[in-house]
């Protein structure tokens, strides 16, 4: 069963179909909550809340086609908002877990945190990003998804999507403004964000 029919028995009620597809985003979900809301606990409260808001809006959902960016738009708004409510938008002292945390959230963190060093200090970079410049980083980098996408799930302009990415890239470049820390080796490409001349 491919991602289109799932999606269309999940809009008919199928539970088996819902776990599927919940499998399916699961952990890409996860990444990205945690990456928002710097805490094991407050990432799995915000896929918690953006799963139950899925489940009973999918039927909404006209074309299942765009399912990719309908979700990720309901993960990013429920994130932000119990991130603000948290206030670990303000200050990211809390991305770094506590020294007596448990094992399980070692765990959790040995699987969103690469600990080779470049990746360490763009991870540590990006959390002094403003929400809206870490926003674009997330989807684009982490999510692999397109300035189109991101700016339907942002409802913004693209524009307004490339202009924050080349922001944060040249904020995250003056932060890791060490010899050895290529634009190679975290996957930035000014160019990219240049389509038809746009500058910024």
């Amino acid at each position: 069963m491919d991602q289109r029919q799932l999606i269309d028995h999940c809009q008919l009620g199928d539970l088996d179909s819902f776990e599927e597809l919940y499998r399916l985003y699961k952990q890409k979900a996860l990444g990205t909550a945690y990456l928002i809301g710097g805490s094991k606990h407050l990432a799995e409260d915000i896929i918690q809340e953006a799963f139950v808001i899925c489940y009973y809006k999918i039927k909404e959902l006209k074309n299942p086609d765009v399912f990719n960016i309908w979700f990720y738009r309901i993960v990013v708004r429920v994130g932000w908002r119990m991130a603000a409510k948290h206030k670990t938008h303000v200050s990211y002292e809390n991305m770094n877990y506590d020294q007596n945390s448990s094992s399980n959230d070692s765990s959790f963190e040995s699987d969103y945190e690469d600990k080779s060093n470049v990746r360490l200090l763009v991870r540590e970079a990006i959390k002094k990003l403003t929400p809206p410049l870490k926003t674009v980083v997330i989807l684009y980098y982490f999510n692999e998804l397109t300035i189109k996408e991101i700016a339907k799930i942002l409802d913004c302009f693209q524009g307004t999507v490339k202009s924050r990415l080349y922001k944060a890239r040249k904020l995250l470049k003056k932060e890791l403004s060490f010899p050895f820390v290529e634009e190679s080796n975290w996957g930035f490409n000014g160019e990219e964000l240049k389509e038809n001349g746009s500058t910024f």
